[in-house]
């Protein structure tokens, strides 16, 4: 899959994802295998940052070297978020029956993103020289 079709494939994922999280978040943490006790704020909150990404991986979809902030805080996130399952796991915080939720929010898109980040990076000159490609 090209550069361009995994952030648009993460764009219409994260808006999918977020809207759902936003407008049905105790049913989203019973599927999932979480408790869907209380008034699901914690999911509609994940789901207002996992929907504010979208239009972001769009406009990255088309200007990738531009976007390196924006692929950068995508892969930290991305590892951030699957470390942590990965705690919770190991401490009994989260069953395995709620791996579904790293796998498909972190672990799936993380090789992407990062190749991607990868493969934007300033040329050595650049770097080297501290010549700006910005034109703003």
């Amino acid at each position: 899959m090209t550069g361009r079709r995994v952030l648009q494939a993460a764009a219409a994922y994260n808006a999918a994802w977020g809207a759902v999280a936003i407008l049905a978040p105790n049913r989203l943490a019973r599927l999932l295998g979480f408790s869907s006790k209380g008034d699901g704020m914690g999911w509609r909150a994940a789901g207002v940052v996992l929907l504010a990404y979208a239009p972001a991986y769009l406009w990255a979809a088309d200007h990738p070297r531009e976007a390196r902030p924006i692929l950068a805080t995508a892969v930290l996130g991305k590892a951030i978020g699957g470390a942590g399952w990965v705690v919770g796991a190991l401490t009994g915080r989260f069953r395995m029956r709620t791996l579904v939720l790293p796998v498909f929010n972190d672990f799936l898109w993380l090789p992407g993103l990062a190749r991607l980040l990868a493969a934007n990076q300033p040329a050595r000159s650049e770097r080297s020289s501290g010549a700006r490609t910005h034109d703003g």
